[in-house]
């Protein structure tokens, strides 16, 4: 497996349930994922010490970097007020986590997969991106901030995507 000789494995850090967390999570060259077990479970620590002594043990080579945290509470949070304001850079973080979650674990994601979706996941993902300090980063000097604004049936997709990527996140988290 070429592809696999290219892998970079990092500790993941997140906080879900008011609980931080890590995992162990890997970028390719052609794709990103979760690692996961035969079994397809995501073995999650509560401590960086854990899950680099089971990377270790497991002869996964993990790089060195500072893990930054990704909230999932704030995905959860506003799931339970999808009226509420949008933040893109949390929402972002929780799109891209749960793509990772459901390539680790070989799981289809309507963030991700789909002809029919399609339309709609570009559309929505590029707002979300576009509206981060990194979309910025790309638009022309003196562009102002741009702020998406979000219909209904947007918001109605958006929060589709976040809880199937929570519910898979859910279902194959193992607490080690």
């Amino acid at each position: 497996m070429e592809a696999q000789d290219n892998r970079k494995y990092f500790v993941s850090w997140y906080r879900l349930d008011g609980q931080d967390r890590y995992l162990i999570w890997w970028t390719g060259d052609y794709n990103d994922a979760v690692w996961v077990d035969a079994k397809r479970q995501i073995p999650v620590f509560t401590t960086i010490g854990q899950a680099q002594d089971f990377a270790r043990q497991r002869g996964i080579p993990l790089e060195t970097a500072e893990p930054e945290l990704q909230n999932l509470d704030w995905v959860k949070h506003w799931l339970q007020h999808p009226t509420s304001a949008i933040n893109t850079e949390e929402c972002l973080m929780g799109w891209n986590f749960f793509i990772d979650v459901a390539d680790g674990t070989g799981r289809p994601f309507a963030g991700q997969r789909g002809k029919i979706r399609k339309a709609w996941r570009g559309k929505i993902y590029d707002k979300l991106f576009f509206g981060t300090s990194t979309g910025m980063l790309l638009a022309p000097e003196g562009t102002a901030r741009y702020i998406p604004r979000w219909n209904k049936a947007e918001k109605k997709f958006l929060a589709k995507v976040l809880t199937q990527g929570l519910r898979i996140f859910r279902e194959h988290m193992q607490l080690l």
